[in-house]
Formats: C-alpha cells, structure tokens, sequence
C-alpha cells in the first residue's frame, strides 16, 4: 500500500498560484485518453523505483511552460497547434515536473525525485491511484495535468 496521498484539489491550485505568482483554479476533470497525452514526468522514490508520474495534454504542457517564465500567449497557441514544445518550453515545463514532486507528499521514506520527462508520449505507467485536474492559468487559459502513484 502506497504512503503517499494527494492533496486536495484546492491546495493543488494554490500551490500553482505560488509558484506562478499568477491566479490558478484546478477543479477535478476526467482523466486523459491516450490520444490526448503530450508530456510525461516520471518520479522516483529514494530506492530509485518508479513510484509516480505526472501526465499533461498538450495544451497542459504548453500553458505551464509558458506562464514559468512569463513567455507571451502567442507562442503557446504556436506550440498547440504544432502539437508539440520548443526547446526552451521543455526545459521549462521539466523544471515544473522537478518542482511538482512536492504535490506527492509521503514520509520521509516516500520523498519523490523527478526523475525524467518524455514529450510526445504516446503511453504512460498505470498506478493504482490518479486525479487528474484542469487548470485554468491566469491569461493562458485551461490545461489539464494528471497525477498518479
């Protein structure tokens, strides 16, 4: 049995208005398809073992690189419609992932370590519990992330 657990989905969206400086709501949606996977972040426990993952679509991705370091609306609708990130929206959705490891809290035993990201995933690993949340990001609009472990 796992010993991590997932905070509510309000303290979800204030972890996101933190980080960003922006004003982030998560509510709960449905979980994303296959077909709609874009981005995956793998997290590992202190063992090394695959322990949890984080998945986003792409509108996801594209909207919590883009509102990290503040880059214009217009290259994020560029990247949907491209179905795909620049470099630099990598590295910065990446640093989002290595970040977000704090939204599965667990004992000392249990602290996750981002372990790495794959863009244009088309599979991501199945554990036994996820949420997953759309986002509405202060002058990005919505993108949905799925957390699961």
């Amino acid at each position: 049995m796992s010993q991590l657990t997932l905070p509510k989905t309000e303290d979800i969206g204030q972890f996101f208005t933190t980080l960003y400086g922006l004003t982030i709501s998560a509510t709960e949606c449905d979980p994303l398809t296959d077909s709609e996977l874009y981005a995956v972040a793998t997290f590992v426990n202190g063992q090394g073992e695959p322990t949890a993952a984080i998945k986003t679509d792409i509108e996801g991705a594209a909207k919590l690189a883009a509102a990290l370091t503040q880059i214009p609306a217009g290259g994020v609708e560029d990247a949907i419609k491209e179905g795909s990130l620049t470099p630099i929206l990598q590295d910065n959705l990446s640093e989002v992932f290595n970040i977000l490891a704090n939204l599965f809290p667990g004992n000392n035993e249990m602290q996750l370590t981002f372990d790495n990201a794959i863009f244009g995933a088309t599979e991501a690993p199945s554990y036994e519990t996820s949420m997953c949340l759309s986002l509405d990001i202060q002058r990005y609009d919505k993108g949905r992330i799925e957390l699961s472990f």
